[in-house]
């Protein structure tokens, strides 16, 4: 697991023991999990991301706490799901990712011998 990944779960963890009063960050949940979520670590189609674009246009700030409780296992939950592994290896060493093989131009069958 990456680091960014550890963080994201301690940070979920310390907003469940401040029982979802959106503290666990300066600056609040919303934008945290925003810069998180703008990044390569978590893969545009994963269920952590459908789960954030879920929240009302007021974001997670904007919801009682009841209803922030259920978002932060929702978000847990998506997280032990795991990401592929290649989404994890982009996000924590993106400088060691091979570029895409160029395909070797395609050889013609081009009948040879004499006469021809």
């Amino acid at each position: 697991m990456t680091e960014a990944l550890q963080r994201l779960r301690k940070v979920l963890a310390l907003e469940r023991s401040r029982k979802f009063a959106d503290t666990a960050v300066i600056g609040g949940l919303d934008a945290y999990l925003q810069r998180v979520v703008s990044g390569p670590l978590i893969p545009a189609d994963h269920r952590f991301r459908r789960v954030l674009s879920s929240l009302p246009s007021g974001g997670y700030r904007a919801l009682h706490p009841v209803q922030r409780k259920r978002v932060v296992e929702e978000l847990e939950l998506a997280l032990a799901e795991g990401m592929p592994i290649a989404a994890v290896f982009k996000a924590s060493a993106p400088h060691l990712i091979p570029a895409p093989a160029t395909p070797a131009p395609a050889k013609l069958d081009t009948p040879s011998g004499p006469g021809l």
